[in-house]
């Protein structure tokens, strides 16, 4: 949904359900420790913001940046040659095929992320792959990045911050 209604109960339950069912909102897994009150905002985030945002704390995701959890370290790591036998068992190809998608578009859309309410710490919620592909690719500089950011002085305790 493009234009959401975030005013609307109704809308704003049907979001809660679709992320209960796909993602275990509220009760586990990735959303375990989740804080309560986040305030939401909507924009671009320029090239300097964008190196500042770091991976969630996620095994796949630290292997790939070679530790850093900074997405622009994944293409150094992939040409390093160095990370683990079921990293790349899984495989890495996507990394180089979204870089290459990516070169012909002006903008990735909606990335999600989560920050303190002074953005001195970002991390990111949802968009990895496009986020790791545009830092590979190089178009950092170069494509619109539009994400939701989510603001909240709780984020520190959410493990995956």
């Amino acid at each position: 949904m493009r234009c959401p209604d975030l005013t609307s109960a109704e809308e704003n339950r049907a979001r809660e359900r679709a992320l209960a069912t796909a993602r275990g909102w509220r009760a586990e897994g990735l959303f375990e420790g989740f804080p309560d009150r986040v305030d939401w905002f909507h924009g671009s985030l320029p090239p300097d913001a964008l190196a500042r945002v770091l991976f969630i704390d996620y095994s796949y995701w630290n292997e790939l940046s070679g530790g850093s959890r900074r997405p622009a370290d994944v293409r150094a790591t992939l040409e390093s040659g160095a990370l683990p036998g079921w990293v790349t068992e899984i495989g890495t190809d996507w990394c180089f095929e979204l870089a290459a998608r990516l070169a012909t578009t002006p903008t990735v859309d909606d990335l999600i992320v989560m920050a303190t309410p002074s953005l001195d710490k970002m991390v990111l919620l949802e968009g990895h792959a496009r986020l790791s592909a545009v830092f590979v690719g190089g178009h950092d500089r170069r494509l619109t990045v539009n994400a939701y950011v989510g603001l909240s002085p709780a984020v520190t305790q959410w493990p995956c911050f």
